[in-house]
């Protein structure tokens, strides 16, 4: 919350004295919830962790932004935006990848309630990790925030579980074990689903299933 509340009283200082001009609150708002979670990917060396969020802002603000350069109204498609902000997250991941900082075991940030197994993730990073011995159902909803899903246990794993993503204005990166039969069944929303890696088709079936809104999913296999 902290980083909310600086980024808020930034936007406001700078509607104020007219760098940010005719903006209504609620923009502002979403933009600063944006910057703080630019800053928290940073301060966790996610360093692609800042381009979606800066993607966000870019899109709350390109009127205000054309108009200020003279640019026009609409300087960029929404599309182009979130394929270029997709496509640079990427890259850096590859390329900044090893700068992260050591992930605590357990669900981190997340709320977790044993007896549905819904994973909580509002406004922050943290991982969730599956234990595969009684896996069947679970849930993960995160919204403007980052989550990173692992599977422990894999040996103990039977088959047929469900991991359930609900996802908005974030990104979810799941790593599968390349020994598991992903089947994907989430639907989109102005965002993206990502499988990168082969799984084994005669593997024990995984269903990946859910929505994602603004925001993107990621499934890494191996």
């Amino acid at each position: 919350m902290g980083f909310i509340l600086i980024a808020a009283a930034v936007l406001i200082v700078l509607d104020a004295i007219g760098i940010v001009p005719d903006v209504p609150f609620v923009k502002l708002a979403l933009g600063a919830l944006c910057l703080s979670w630019a800053v928290k990917e940073l301060f966790s060396l996610k360093i692609h962790g800042i381009v979606l969020p800066s993607a966000f802002i870019f899109m709350l603000f390109e009127r205000e932004i054309g108009l200020h350069f003279g640019l026009g109204e609409n300087i960029i498609s929404n599309w182009l935006v979130l394929l270029a902000a997709l496509l640079l997250s990427g890259g850096l991941g590859m390329i900044f990848g090893g700068l992260r900082r050591g992930k605590t075991f357990g669900h981190g940030k997340f709320g977790h309630r044993i007896g549905d197994k819904v994973n909580n993730n509002r406004f922050s990073v943290g991982s969730v990790y599956i234990d595969c011995a009684d896996f069947k159902h679970e849930v993960i909803k995160n919204s403007f925030g980052g989550c990173e899903v692992y599977f422990n246990n894999t040996d103990a794993y039977e088959g047929g579980g469900v991991l359930e993503i609900e996802n908005s204005f974030g990104a979810v990166e799941v790593h599968v074990p390349a020994e598991f039969n992903v089947l994907d069944g989430i639907t989109t929303e102005f965002a993206s689903v990502e499988i990168e890696g082969k799984c084994n088709p005669d593997g024990k079936t995984l269903t990946i299933k859910g929505h994602t809104k603004f925001g993107a999913v990621e499934i890494y296999v191996g």
